[in-house]
């Protein structure tokens, strides 16, 4: 689905049970604040969760670093779209091999950080390192860690960014017909089979009420809708600007 889709199906649905619309603009405000719910809600089962893996496949990113990048084992992951981590990964070649050897990297707390430096059953070096996490560094706002051995180590950074904030640009001809531009607009980045939920949140937020009998209901209508856009084309009457 578009996001001139989506919009028009949410208003469908606030229009069915309030008599009411609302705007473009409020509906993709409401729709990026309940995506980052679902979000918050996925990552906490990412772990053991198939479902939860297979829909947020879409905002899994790596940051790459090298030894020589890691100023004082300072690692400035410089993508401000960065949500959570999920691995730190180093590499080293072992003398007289030519395949590298990998290591997770485990995240120490503050606390914990004396004893693994001082430890001499699990010495840190450069083919046993361990990290922190760091505020930002400056005002610059990316997140940053700290590796230890300073001398830093070469690798890459696992982690979610964050799902881009949609945006459905269109314009009113007469004040009334309105022209979608899909070029201006930012479409979510969800599969389609984890949809329902986000759209389900935010009807919520909108202020509509979802018992089990209407969640039954929209998630039927979704699927004709879906059914009609793909065997009937357009499912709305509206005009189209691709660039």
């Amino acid at each position: 689905m578009t996001i001139f889709e989506v919009c028009n199906f949410l208003n469908f649905y606030v229009q069915k049970e309030r008599g009411s619309y609302f705007s473009f603009e409020e509906l993709t405000e409401a729709l990026d604040r309940a995506q980052m719910a679902e979000y918050s809600d996925l990552y906490a089962n990412y772990a053991t969760s198939q479902r939860s893996q297979d829909a947020l496949a879409p905002f899994l990113s790596n940051f790459n670093f090298t030894q020589a990048g890691t100023v004082s084992g300072l690692i400035i992951l410089t993508d401000a779209s960065y949500l959570s981590l999920l691995d730190i990964t180093a590499y080293y070649t072992p003398t007289g091999r030519s395949t590298p050897t990998y290591i997770s990297v485990p995240i120490v707390n503050k606390d914990e950080r004396a004893m693994r430096l001082n430890s001499q059953v699990n010495p840190v070096s450069l083919t046993n390192p361990i990290a922190e996490m760091y505020a930002p560094i400056e005002d610059v706002g990316y997140p940053t860690f700290r590796t230890w051995p300073v001398g830093g180590v070469t690798g890459f950074i696992s982690y979610f960014r964050r799902p881009a904030k949609p945006v459905c640009t269109v314009t009113l001809i007469s004040g009334r017909v309105p022209v979608y531009n899909s070029a201006a607009s930012t479409q979510l980045e969800w599969r389609e089979p984890f949809l329902d939920s986000i759209l389900i949140k935010t009807l919520l937020m909108l202020g509509v009420n979802m018992g089990d009998d209407k969640t039954v209901a929209f998630s039927a209508m979704k699927s004709e809708a879906n059914f009609n856009n793909t065997n009937n084309g357009q499912h709305h009457r509206v005009l189209h600007i691709d660039g």
